[in-house]
Parts: structure tokens; sequence; C-alpha cells
């Protein structure tokens, strides 16, 4: 299901397309951690990737169904909630598409801070973050 969300024509151009088996090879990382965004239904309408290391936790990834678009902010808000009482961070950062302003104001609006800038596969991406402690 996670694979098939991440297939949505809404956000094919602001993430790296993964195939079936990059998902499954990805689950069975340690450092992952898979998070579900369901409605009040139990339905699943997204999902959130975080990776772990010594300091930090990346979020490498947030997909929202496009009938749920407008969540992120909540959803942004929620994960940070988990990370702190789950993991010892000091800081939570991640990478968007300079392209993706929708995203950018979802991060930007809960408190992230855009701290350096890059290129990949031909496209701006603007690293951002968020320090606790």
């Amino acid at each position: 299901m996670i694979y098939e969300m991440s297939q949505q024509k809404h956000i094919s151009t602001f993430l790296n397309p993964k195939s079936l088996k990059q998902f499954q090879n990805e689950f069975l990382n340690d450092n992952n951690v898979y998070l579900n965004v369901l409605n009040l239904k139990g339905i699943l309408v997204g999902y959130v990737i975080l990776v772990i290391d010594e300091n930090s936790v990346q979020l490498k990834r947030i997909v929202i169904a496009e009938n749920y678009l407008g969540i992120g902010q909540k959803v942004l808000r929620e994960v940070e909630q988990y990370c702190v009482e789950k993991f010892d961070l000091n800081t939570l950062w991640l990478d968007v598409y300079a392209n993706n302003d929708r995203a950018i104001k979802a991060y930007e609006n809960v408190g992230y801070v855009r701290y350096d800038s890059g290129v990949e596969k031909g496209k701006e991406v603007l690293f951002y973050r968020k320090k606790y402690g």
C-alpha cells in the first residue's frame, strides 16, 4: 500500500521514484522507521519514513494522499512529538526539492529553518532542520 501511495501523480515531481523491491529492502533496515497516517476510520491516507542516526532523525519521506492534502502540518507536529518522545535526538532534518512550494510552506510554518542547498538529479534541493534541546 505504501508503494502504491508513492506512485500518485500529484507527488511524482517531488519524489525520487522507488521500486517495490527498494521499499522492501528499506523496510528491513533497522535505522528506518515507517509511520502510517490514518484517517478517523483507520484508513491509510499517508506515510512517513524516518532515518535514525546517533544525533538526528531524517524525515526521509512524507506522503499524503491527494484527497487529504492540507494535513501536512498536523502530521509534521505529530511526527515531531513522536520523535522527541521515542528518540534521544538533537535535530530533525529533511530535504525537499525547491519546486515543492506546498511542502516548503508547511515545513517553515512549523519551525524548520533552511540551512543548506544542493543539486540532486539536476534539481535544486533545499535542506531544512529543527533543533531540540
